[in-house]
């Protein structure tokens, strides 16, 4: 969430870098924001579901795998129209993630769920603040726009290698499920 967070946050300071890349107008550029969150609504939808009927652990790591994708397709994107459908990538993918974290973490700890929860939270606001900063501080030091969303794509990657071979107990996201309806 620390990842979305920080993406999210800084996307709107490299907007109007983006924009002169591909020659865009504010408006032009404000399509990026329904494609975001139109696959982030999707991504919730979606995969509320699969984590309930295939496990939460290997639809959290699928979705954190789409973002990274959506983010380096968005980072080495040659034209706007590559741009728009990445971002909506990058939208399923975090939807993914906010859905699916927040269910595994209480399926992992039932006792500590509010916790957990809360701490989420904090953790998505402390990327959402330190998001803007980052973004800023690399564009007056002369890293493109690319390079930000390059980089959280390879530490979401990182995240997915760190995860994967961590055991989840069987019934992680699959308690209540009746199998035969």
């Amino acid at each position: 969430m620390l990842l979305y967070a920080a993406y999210l946050g800084g996307f709107g300071v490299l907007l109007p870098a983006l924009g002169e890349t591909f020659r865009l107008g504010t408006g032009v550029q404000g399509r990026l924001f329904p494609a975001n969150f139109g696959g982030f609504v999707a991504g919730v939808l979606l995969c509320g579901y699969l984590s309930d009927r295939y496990g939460r652990k290997s639809v959290l790591l699928g979705g954190t795998a789409g973002y990274a994708l959506g983010l380096a397709l968005f980072g080495w994107a040659p034209t706007f129209a590559v741009a728009l459908p990445a971002a909506a990538l990058v939208g399923a993918g975090s939807g993914a993630m906010e859905v699916v974290a927040s269910a595994l973490a209480g399926d992992l700890y039932p006792q500590r769920r509010a916790f957990l929860l809360n701490a989420i939270q904090v953790v998505f606001g402390v990327g959402a603040a330190a998001g803007p900063f980052a973004a800023r501080a690399l564009l007056e030091a002369g890293v493109g726009w690319r390079l930000p969303l390059l980089g959280v794509a390879a530490a979401s990657l990182l995240l997915v290698a760190l995860l994967a071979p961590l055991a989840v107990p069987p019934h992680a996201g699959r308690a209540g499920i009746d199998r035969d309806a």
